[in-house]
């Protein structure tokens, strides 16, 4: 019916009006029969009946009169009906708009707006499409309430901001800036405040609890403020609620959650941090009972510690060089043998008639073949002389990389891809390895020894060990495995238990992040099943790992249960049990998290449920830029990815810094926002320093200590005697640099190290690492481990693709986590920040630092000259050209500071100190002697042919220093 559509208030008369016919019917239906009585009575028959025709027809006519009087009825109540709604929705209009005016006096939350829109929707859509003057201003209004909102959400802070200035001037005696300002007045329902290092956020935080108590009348008691460590907690504690006389409650996620659980549970649980002892214990214990676990750990250590990654990935050889500096290239065998004692090491030589010495070999793809062979039994040497003389004026006596006795068999393991290319060598220095290989085939074949080669490229493609194997077999070798656990025990002697310490290290941190995702024993599988079997490395490693750590898991939660305790994952995952099902009573209004970049997946489960069940706001502050706590499960992408987590959200950031220079800030934030998942702050500081950064280049301990000297020097100097130096080093063990030393005088308390320097007695200096910096600042800071090595700076054990399978996402910045780090230890000085660093193992991160950044390196002892002013090798390109004696001591030789990665040599020394760089080939250019005198030819003869004469080379050394 038309009338239907109308939306104004109806009138049963205005109906009857618009449809007459129905008034004729209702006029005739109140008569009660159709025809009236002067036509009845002529019609009659003389009986005075009706003719059964009329009779039929009034019938009818009673019969459909009736049904439209019900109609008329029914009409009549929809009338009644429809003019109620209407007068319901007209009355729902005016209450939006005034609904719309409170709240347009506070800062309107995406679930208010969510509310708004809901609650109004019927009403919305009822109107929608006609255009009725009384109803336009809301339809206008409810069309534009999403945009409106973010205009008078930014109106309403531009006046909060004027209304509380004065407030906001004094906070615990310190005025606030802009940005920490509006962190606190703007109050979504999920707020991200992102910290820069030294931006006061505590103050921040304070600030907002006081606001919210004394200007938004929210109860003390109504605000939840968490913090990650006791230590910080207290602090907070003594800011507000000592300083501030605010009650608020400060908990740490472990005080919240026992205190959710003894609510719930009526008693507190037993919580224990046992998992890295249990490992241990299962290690020491378990793979006696279970020898194929033994051996599947020993295969684990022997294979797959280390991920081999191919040459191709780089740019130059050089580049993969001193990528694997950190790589142990000391195969099984050789940390065996130095767990001997005297008297086993002696049996042993006479046993297999070779001399037992320590071993290196020059690639992670020569320690899987040394590893396949001991563990299978088969004896080799590694190279062995060659029998035969090959030796020249300009060449070594040939090596084989290995030599089976047994079998007098040899083999040569060539870095070459499926194509018999290496491309990642200059095209000459490719050449050279090419020829190489086949005169080292020609050889064999001259003098009738038997060669097996392997090839890079089956490391490649994850079939090295089963070629390996194929090919040992069709030589007719026999496998006689060893025991794993005389391998085993050997290894686990007190100096050779490194693989293991930082086994269970990565152990722990990957089931912390496991229980963090509450995930069940049964995961395991899903993840061997999900895995990719097209990279048969990464493939075979995951599932050897997943069958070691599976039974690990499976015995620390036997272990809970037996002693009726629960770990800290536990903890946080049954209090978010007991939150959502109501066991527990919360009246939280606001919740405030403090270094909300160390969050963890269980610990936002919890925060999640707190929320929803009484629609508390979250206030989160934090700096992803220091997120290093991932071997304790927190997970970056909770911080990254805040709005996937918590929905609508405001992102806030404070990046006025008052503790570094704007010079170190900008060098710092350049370092760490090489990985674009990181959200970009712009800090800027009011203080200026030339040179915030120096790097100083050490040869040895003896050097180490002096470089030390000479930057405590520099402190005194410019800060004076008595100013605060913070040591800082990747691991605690990096102290021992200096312990024992008649120069310093080392003291170990419970919460840092303090070190007292004899000729400086006044400065306060202390050691922490760079974990338990975090937060901290002293006047000058010195960073004492930046090695490229596995224990170095980056720490390159905990960067493993195996997290991924336990992180919402893996990094995609490889060493992600240690350059978060390495940018906390930057960034924890007022002044300075010296980095001493290895001259010949610089860390990748200082030499970024140098290269990228201009960041100037001098050496720590004057005289001394770096390795980095030596002319480049001309086969990786990258590394440096040093000075080398021959074992016997009797002459030198020219070798590559990436030795033995690049075996390159020159017998020709005089080219580290007057290099002349070959125009045609890129090589070097030496003096030699000819027939009509001296000339300088080519390093690279006869493959290039190049050559010049004295003058000419005279001269071009003339136009060069001119030049310089």
């Amino acid at each position: 019916m038309a009338w239907e559509s109308s939306k104004s208030l109806l009138s049963l008369e205005e109906v009857m009006q618009e449809k007459g016919r129905f008034h004729h019917v209702y006029e005739l239906s109140e008569r009660g029969f159709l025809l009236d009585e002067t036509t009845q009575t002529k019609l009659k028959h003389e009986d005075g009946s009706l003719p059964s025709s009329v009779v039929s027809l009034n019938t009818a006519y009673v019969r459909l009169s009736g049904e439209l009087l019900n109609l008329w009825r029914e009409l009549e109540e929809r009338v009644g009906r429809i003019n109620q709604r209407l007068r319901t929705y007209y009355e729902q209009i005016a209450s939006f708009q005034q609904d719309v005016e409170a709240a347009r006096r506070h800062y309107i939350g995406d679930s208010l707006r969510k509310r708004l829109l809901g609650d109004y929707r019927d009403v919305y859509d009822f109107f929608k499409d006609d255009s009725i003057p009384e109803t336009t201003s809301f339809i206008q209004l409810y069309r534009g309430l999403n945009r409106q909102v973010e205009d008078w959400n930014e109106t309403y802070v531009t006046e909060e901001l004027k209304r509380t200035q004065s407030f906001f001037d004094s906070i615990d005696g310190k005025s606030l800036d802009g940005q920490q300002r509006r962190a606190v007045i703007v109050n979504e329902d999920a707020n991200l405040v992102v910290a820069g290092a030294g931006s006061g956020k505590t103050l921040t935080i304070a600030a907002k609890v006081k606001y919210l108590v004394e200007r938004k009348q929210v109860q003390p008691h109504e605000i939840l403020l968490i913090s990650f460590t006791k230590k910080s907690a207290e602090e907070m504690k003594e800011r507000i609620c000592e300083r501030l006389h605010i009650p608020v409650e400060v908990k740490t996620f472990h005080g919240l959650g026992m205190g959710i659980i003894a609510e719930g549970r009526k008693q507190k649980p037993q919580v224990e941090d046992e998992l890295k002892k249990v490992i241990r214990d299962y290690c020491m214990h378990q793979f006696y009972e279970h020898p194929h676990r033994m051996k599947e750990l020993i295969d684990f250590f022997g294979y797959y510690f280390y991920i081999p990654k191919g040459i191709e990935e780089f740019e130059t050889a050089g580049e993969y060089h001193d990528y694997n500096k950190h790589v142990d290239l000391e195969p099984l065998r050789s940390k065996v043998w130095k767990s001997l004692s005297a008297a086993e090491m002696i049996a042993a030589q006479q046993r297999q008639k070779i001399t037992i010495q320590e071993e290196k070999v020059k690639s992670l793809e020569e320690v899987m073949i040394a590893n396949f062979l001991f563990l299978n039994g088969i004896e080799y040497e590694y190279e062995k002389n060659y029998p035969h003389q090959t030796a020249t004026r300009y060449h070594r006596q040939y090596q084989p990389d290995f030599y089976l006795p047994e079998y007098d068999l040899y083999l040569e393991h060539f870095g070459i891809n499926r194509n018999n290319r290496a491309p990642w060598l200059s095209p000459i220095e490719e050449q050279k390895y090419l020829d190489g290989m086949e005169w080292k085939r020609q050889l064999h074949r001259e003098h009738g020894t038997k060669l097996m080669e392997t090839y890079s490229y089956y490391r490649q493609e994850g079939s090295l060990l089963e070629q390996l194997r194929l090919k040992l077999l069709k030589q007719g070798v026999v496998f006689r495995e060893v025991d794993p656990k005389v391998v085993f025990e050997k290894l686990y002697r007190t100096k050779q238990k490194s693989h293991f310490n930082d086994f269970v290290d990565f152990v722990s941190s990957f089931l912390q992040l496991f229980k963090s995702n509450h995930y069940a024993e049964s995961q395991f599988d899903i993840f061997a099943q999900s895995l990719n079997k097209k990279d048969l490395f990464h493939y075979q490693r995951a599932l050897l790992f997943f069958r070691l750590v599976k039974p690990m898991y499976r015995m620390y939660e036997d272990h809970l249960r037996r002693t009726n305790k629960i770990d800290f994952n536990d903890m946080i995952n049954e209090a978010t049990s007991i939150v959502s099902s109501d066991a527990v009573h919360l009246s939280y209004k606001y919740i405030i998290i403090d270094e909300y970049q160390d969050i963890s997946v269980s610990r936002y489960r919890l925060i999640e449920a707190i929320r929803q069940k009484t629609g508390s706001t979250v206030m989160c502050v934090g700096d992803d830029w220091q997120s290093i706590y991932r071997f304790a499960g927190s997970d970056l992408s909770l911080f990254t990815d805040f709005e996937h987590y918590f929905g609508k959200s405001a992102l806030l950031k404070i990046e006025n810094t008052y503790r570094n220079s704007q010079q170190l800030i900008d060098i710092a934030g350049r370092f760490v926002m090489k990985n674009k998942r990181q959200i970009r702050k712009n800090l800027s500081s009011g203080k200026r320093l030339i040179t915030p950064v120096r790097v100083m280049g050490i040869k040895g301990k003896n050097d180490f200590e002096i470089a030390l000297r000479r930057a405590l020097d520099q402190i005194v100097q410019s800060h004076g005697p008595e100013s605060d130096v913070l040591l800082v080093g990747r691991n605690n063990f990096d102290i021992k640099s200096i312990e024992g030393s008649a120069s310093f005088r080392v003291k170990h308390l419970k919460d840092e190290v303090q070190v007292t320097d004899r000729t400086h007695p006044n400065l306060r200096i202390s050691f922490l690492t760079a974990h338990r910096s975090k937060g901290l600042e002293a006047e000058n800071v010195i960073l004492i481990n930046t090695a490229n090595s596995k224990n170095g700076f980056p720490n390159k054990i905990m960067d493993d693709p195996l997290l991924s399978f336990v992180l919402e996402k893996q990094e995609e910045l490889e060493f992600g986590e240690e350059r978060r780090l390495f940018y906390v230890a930057l960034t924890r000085t007022k002044h300075t920040t010296y980095v001493l660093t290895p001259d010949d193992r610089m860390s990748t991160f200082v030499q970024e630092l140098i290269k990228e950044q201009q960041v100037p390196y001098e050496m720590g002892i004057e005289e001394r000259k770096s390795i980095r002013d030596n002319p480049k090798c001309p086969r990786c390109l990258d590394g440096h050209l040093v000075i080398r004696e021959q074992t016997n001591r009797k002459s030198t030789f020219v070798g590559c500071s990436h030795y033995p990665g690049c075996d390159y040599t020159a017998n020709h020394p005089s080219i580290i100190h007057d290099p002349i760089v070959c125009p045609s080939c890129r090589g070097y250019l030496v003096l030699r002697d000819g027939k009509n005198g001296k000339f300088y030819g080519c390093l690279n003869f006869p493959l290039c042919k190049h050559t010049m004469e004295r003058e000419d080379v005279d001269q071009m050394k003339r136009i060069e220093t001119r030049m310089k």
